[in-house]
């Protein structure tokens, strides 16, 4: 996946979510223990340091956990759903790109028979992710599910969760309608952002965002400034 928000903080943090066994059936037995495992999870990573923007972080995660994409969907801020029909289209135009530039030099008789065969196969990898984004044009939600719901993006965050990776939140910080969740890497002392902004009266995650809005001041410790 050449998407980067797939392994900032977001995926971290739902490395630690999905290392309860995602997709376990909610309503069975099994399903349950798991889900109460991996909220279990997310509170040992210190959602409780962040009282305003935790919980709406954890009820995000929740909803990918739980596969409920749209509900995921409308928890996003407008500028990232935005981006994300940007971000779909800049894809098809990329893969567009790609397949004719691949289909050119499999057609190249110049080309060694072995080279031209592997142009090929290439080529067709890409027309069939195009055949699965082109019916999405313009429909951001679709490619957010389908990124979401895609199995290599869910292994690449079980291999995270799998590793010896170690996050933590550190505090938030609000000031008015924008605030940032901080998250440490205890392994390399790395932070990141999770960044939020509220949009008719409700806390909205910024899910493209990594960096701290540019008017919200470093957090000091937990909880509000």
């Amino acid at each position: 996946m050449k998407h980067a928000f797939l392994f900032t903080a977001l995926a971290a943090m739902l490395a630690v979510l999905l290392a309860g066994c995602p997709g376990k059936d909610n309503n069975s037995a099994k399903g349950r223990t798991a889900r109460a495992a991996a909220i279990n999870a997310l509170d040992k990573a210190g959602l409780d340091k962040a009282p305003t923007l935790g919980p709406v972080f954890k009820d995000f995660l929740l909803a990918i956990y739980d596969k409920n994409f749209n509900d995921a969907w409308s928890m996003l801020n407008k500028a990232s759903q935005d981006k994300a029909v940007k971000e779909l289209a800049a894809e098809i135009n990329e893969l567009s790109e790609s397949i004719a530039s691949l289909a050119a030099k499999a057609s190249d008789t110049q080309i060694p028979a072995e080279q031209r065969d592997w142009y090929n196969t290439q080529a067709g990898i890409k027309r069939e992710r195009m055949a699965e984004l082109t019916p999405m044009s313009g429909n951001g939600r679709k490619y957010f599910s389908y990124l979401m719901a895609n199995p290599d993006v869910i292994k690449s965050f079980q291999e995270i969760a799998d590793g010896t990776l170690k996050i933590q939140i550190t505090g938030e910080t609000v000031n008015g309608d924008k605030g940032f969740i901080s998250e440490k890497n205890e392994q390399d002392g790395r932070e990141q952002k999770l960044c939020f902004v509220m949009e008719d009266g409700k806390w909205k995650f910024d899910f493209y965002n990594t960096s701290a809005p540019a008017n919200v001041p470093a957090p000091t410790g937990t909880g509000n400034p």
